[in-house]
């Protein structure tokens, strides 16, 4: 039980560098007349790396889930929600701004690498939650009910985040440091359920889809691989690093 709570805090302090990783690449996209290749690939490998990150978090099942993270979100906030994130929202707004700017001929590595992340995402909130509904739509709340900076601070501190500004450095070594967690627990324990057998089907996101299964196994087999790319990519600074961290 305590590993799914770790995995639930680590893989999300990930996925904020991530996400704040992926506004920026996607955002030079849409101001291009012209993104390069190596752009296009770079923001498809982070939109790779939140999916890996997503299957990481999400990786118990629903019955465990129940009974640590989601019962303790509700204990904190009775509407916990992750459309709270501070760091998701622009991510989808760049994207929104490259679908309507540029040719599906251009950006075609990065719609798939969303669309995969769409379907996954699914997929895992349906595992973890099999009658569909968030604690959010749970406590009478409208879905499209935009979050106030009371409630994006509520989630924020669910998640242990103090926000400053940081030296580029500072920021990749925090990141850095989450995907190394991130890689040597799932060295160590594979993506299955932390708290069953070791036989993995409970981790695989509707078993019955055997395109999700494929991708499920595929994200596992190259989690090292695609965490160490996205670490050269920090390192290198081939994204603008953001000023603002934990």
């Amino acid at each position: 039980m305590e590993r799914i709570r770790y995995r639930w805090m680590v893989g999300h302090h990930a996925a904020f560098g991530v996400w704040q990783l992926q506004t920026r690449c996607l955002q030079a996209i849409a101001d291009s007349p012209a993104p390069t290749t190596d752009d296009v690939h770079t923001a498809a490998r982070l939109f790779d790396a939140y999916s890996l990150l997503f299957l990481y978090t999400g990786s118990c099942s629903a019955e465990h889930y129940a009974a640590t993270v989601r019962a303790e979100m509700m204990a904190c906030n009775a509407a916990f929600s992750g459309k709270w994130a501070r760091d998701y929202e622009p991510v989808m707004l760049a994207l929104r701004g490259i679908r309507n700017k540029h040719p599906e001929s251009v950006i075609a590595p990065l719609t798939s690498a969303a669309k995969r992340n769409h379907r996954l995402h699914m997929a895992v909130a349906k595992k973890l939650v099999p009658n569909g509904a968030s604690l959010l739509r749970e406590a009478g709340h409208h879905p499209g009910h935009a979050p106030t900076g009371a409630e994006r601070d509520v989630f924020d501190a669910f998640f242990q985040v103090q926000r400053r500004t940081l030296c580029r450095r500072a920021f990749a070594a925090q990141l850095v440091r989450r995907f190394a967690q991130v890689m040597c627990d799932i060295a160590a324990h594979r993506l299955s359920d932390p708290a069953s057998a070791p036989a993995r089907q409970d981790a695989i996101p509707a078993p019955r889809d055997a395109a999700l299964r494929d991708a499920f196994e595929q994200f596992e087999e190259d989690a090292g691989d695609l965490l160490l790319r996205i670490s050269e990519i920090v390192i290198s600074q081939q994204v603008s690093l953001p000023r603002q961290r934990r």
